[in-house]
């Protein structure tokens, strides 16, 4: 199967402990469709997702990335198994910490805006899509249930430098 990759935007991780939540973002955290990854550099994120044609799918999501700036997507190699996260929609975000748990605990500033961005991309997301807000991108294979991968990366000074959720193996 051909994968194309494509750049979607870029998020910013700013916590102290380098902290993303990966999610269906339709859950609050720490359930079953959650997992926290942390260790992650400091700084602003190209969010990538990998795009197949599957018989009769058709056009779909296979994979979620985000890395570092100062990285590139062929700097992604020997990855380092993190977890299995359950999914109820087929829809994944991988998000700083702090909004996540500010967006769900309803702390978080000018929330009528960020429901209607919430609401709008996240609730009203078709079959193929995405989208990428701040801290948080987000992006569904229209797949459905399951559990997908959860990976991150780390160079050779134990940094680590990026992620992905694998929505369909390739």
């Amino acid at each position: 199967m051909r994968v194309d990759f494509k750049k979607v935007g870029i998020i910013k991780i700013h916590n102290a402990d380098g902290q993303v939540m990966v999610s269906d973002p339709s859950f609050d955290s720490l359930s079953f469709a959650s997992t926290i990854v942390s260790g992650l550099m400091d700084g602003t994120y190209n969010c990538i997702i990998g795009v197949a044609n599957l018989e009769g799918w058709g056009k779909r999501v296979t994979k979620l990335i985000i890395v570092h700036e100062d990285k590139n997507i062929m700097d992604l190699v020997n990855p380092i198994h993190h977890a299995v996260v359950g999914v109820d929609s087929g829809t994944m975000c991988i998000s700083d910490i702090n909004y996540y748990d500010r967006y769900h605990t309803g702390e978080v500033k000018n929330r009528e805006k960020e429901d209607d961005w919430y609401n709008k991309y996240v609730c009203g997301m078709t079959k193929f899509s995405h989208t990428v807000r701040n801290k948080c991108v987000i992006s569904r294979s229209g797949i459905g249930d399951g559990g997908y991968n959860v990976n991150r990366y780390e160079n050779e000074d134990n940094e680590e430098f990026g992620g992905d959720v694998t929505f369909i193996e390739y």
